[in-house]
């Protein structure tokens, strides 16, 4: 990728709509078994650890600038053991991105592709995601300020729509079950909110 440099507001805005794209295609389904109606108090325990992994990083990259999480790793943990942190990061990476990319791929095909092959909704959304990346961060934080209002806008419409809908009263009893089963939802959740902390690694490379 092409070295350039982005705002902290750009960066927000690259993060937000894959955040929350996410939140709304796996968060429900992966809280729910766990907390029940007590699903919409999950995000708010584990949002402190998002919150402590991106301090955790604006730390480290003033600590040492100009060096990616992988060098770094090196410099604190030693040659050995940075090592081997480096694979698991990379390999944490790839993981990430092929889960992100099938779930992505999943959504299209089940809402407007039904009888397109996989393979091909995959390939189109990789090749045009590598053709973005050689642009470099600064196309990537561009177009991401281009397509945030065509993301959230409908989304904002919907939810107005849809609030004669709602009823209230099915979060109720609030923690009827004491707070574990919240707690429990928490803990799945945490996963999610480490991608604060490998959007901005990404950047690094």
């Amino acid at each position: 990728m092409e070295k350039g440099k982005i705002s902290a507001f750009q960066m927000a805005v690259i993060m937000y709509p894959a955040i929350l794209a996410t939140s709304i295609l796996t968060v429900p389904s992966i809280t729910a078994p766990y907390a029940k109606q007590d699903l919409w108090i999950s995000p708010l325990w584990a949002c402190p650890i998002g919150i402590l992994l991106v301090l955790v990083l604006l730390k480290l990259n003033k600590l040492f600038p100009g060096y990616n999480i992988i060098q770094y790793s090196e410099q604190i943990m030693g040659r050995f053991i940075g090592k081997i942190l480096g694979i698991i990061f990379l390999f944490l990476f790839f993981y990430n991105s092929s889960f992100v990319l099938r779930e992505y791929t999943e959504f299209i095909i089940t809402t407007a592709l039904p009888k397109t092959p996989i393979i091909v909704v995959i390939s189109c959304m990789t090749l045009v995601s590598a053709y973005s990346v050689m642009g470099g961060v600064e196309v990537l934080a561009r177009a991401a300020l281009v397509f945030l209002p065509l993301f959230t806008i409908p989304l904002m419409i919907m939810a107005v729509m849809l609030l004669p809908d709602f009823k209230p009263l099915n979060i109720l009893p609030i923690l009827g079950n004491g707070i574990l089963p919240s707690l429990k939802g928490a803990f799945f959740l945490v996963t999610w909110f480490s991608d604060f902390f490998t959007f901005p690694s990404y950047c690094l490379f």
